[in-house]
């Protein structure tokens, strides 16, 4: 379909996935003055000054076996690739997980399914809320994660603790990084580390009234993954505030 109106004009088709989730594409011919034709441009905008500048991935929660369907859509009918693949469990819960992006390296989706273990998982948690798979949580990046932190909870942001003792085994597991424990420590913000480099992430507690979508925050320090080895302890917390709940 067309929309246009005086400020532009595009071209958009939409194919539907798993859920209510849908895809659409756009083509843009000619220069729009808004966002999208019909849109209507503001005068005067906020600027929160938080420092995030991008979308850096969506995790896609799914249905038990429904993982291999959805990379076999990407990969077959998009053309997205391969980037890792992982299972993970701890005391009561587990998962499975595999990332993939387009050929331009900016989007990147990781789909995530539970498996079985002795309590319900967060992704059985968000599939009974949401009523069907969808977006789990949308990660943005920062160049400054502790910077962000900081201004997002000011603004009302609550994010997810972490235990004490993981600050305490951080120089023998990531070794020498840039920013101090104690910083790290402050804000609550996790650290993981790849081949290439290592990267700062933190979760927020779910933003709505209702158990399911909730924000990572990022910053990158030339590491490609996803926090795999904080996954272990981002499961851990979430299960902590899902005992709260009554969920677990």
């Amino acid at each position: 379909m067309v929309i246009e109106d005086d400020a532009g004009k595009v071209t958009k088709a939409t194919i539907s996935v798993y859920g209510d989730v849908v895809h659409s594409f756009i083509q843009r011919d000619e220069e729009c003055e808004t966002f999208l034709p019909t849109y209507q441009k503001l005068n005067d905008t906020l600027d929160t000054g938080t420092g995030i500048d991008s979308f850096d991935h969506f995790a896609i929660s799914l249905p038990a076996g429904e993982v291999e369907r959805w990379f076999d859509f990407y990969t077959r009918v998009l053309g997205f690739s391969q980037l890792h693949e992982e299972d993970i469990a701890t005391e009561y819960s587990a998962m499975n997980s595999i990332a993939v992006q387009d050929s331009s390296e900016k989007i990147k989706f990781v789909l995530i399914e539970p498996k079985a273990g002795r309590k319900k998982s967060q992704i059985e948690e968000f599939l009974k809320y949401h009523h069907g798979p969808g977006v789990q949580h949308v990660a943005v990046h920062t160049e400054d994660i502790i910077g962000t932190i900081r201004l997002l909870e000011a603004n009302g942001v609550n994010f997810v603790s972490a235990p004490e003792s993981y600050y305490d085994m951080l120089p023998d597991r990531i070794g020498t990084i840039d920013e101090s424990p104690e910083a790290l420590k402050s804000v609550n913000v996790l650290v993981d580390k790849d081949e290439w480099g290592y990267l700062l992430q933190i979760f927020s507690l779910p933003i709505q009234s209702r158990p399911t979508l909730f924000i990572e925050v990022i910053q990158r320090k030339n590491a490609r993954g996803f926090g795999s080895g904080n996954i272990q302890a981002l499961f851990k917390a979430l299960e902590q505030e899902q005992a709260k709940r009554g969920n677990l």
